[in-house]
């Protein structure tokens, strides 16, 4: 698979999905806990790859933990999907990590902003009130469900 630079800058998230469910190639990021630190890495076939150590193998740069890597963005996607693809096809320069699935965080362990449903209740309040379409919880604020 071949990302290119300019495809990634258009629309980064759509292109990697849809690049890597073409080639049925799937990359799963987790966050797991080794050596007394937070890491990231690959899950693929029971094991975890260490993103980082590995970069290093290919003269990669990815960081540590899925905080920075979230903020280092398309660059550090664009070099996770080549490290993907090395794990998959069984690369030589790849290692596995010795952490299990025991190992395993939340795949984001420390998010920048947590919202809750209540936003997300007056965005679709106001996007049927300028669409001119009634919602049941406008009239009835006790309701537990709302269509």
């Amino acid at each position: 698979m071949k990302v290119g630079k300019k495809i990634l800058s258009a629309n980064p998230l759509t292109f990697y999905f849809l690049t890597l469910q073409q080639q049925k190639l799937f990359m799963k990021l987790v966050s797991y806990f080794e050596q007394d630190m937070e890491q990231l890495g690959i899950w693929h076939d029971g094991k975890i790859y260490n993103l980082s150590r590995n970069a290093a193998r290919f003269a990669l740069n990815i960081p540590d933990t899925m905080a920075m890597f979230l903020m280092d963005g398309e660059d550090s996607m664009h070099d996770a999907l080549k490290l993907n693809e090395e794990i998959i096809s069984g690369g030589s320069k790849i290692t596995a990590s010795n952490a299990t699935a025991e190992n395993l965080l939340a795949p984001v362990p420390h998010p920048t902003s947590c919202r809750d449903g209540y936003a997300f209740r007056q965005h679709v309040a106001a996007a049927r009130r300028n669409r001119k379409i009634e919602w049941e919880c406008a009239q009835n604020q006790q309701a537990n469900s709302c269509r």
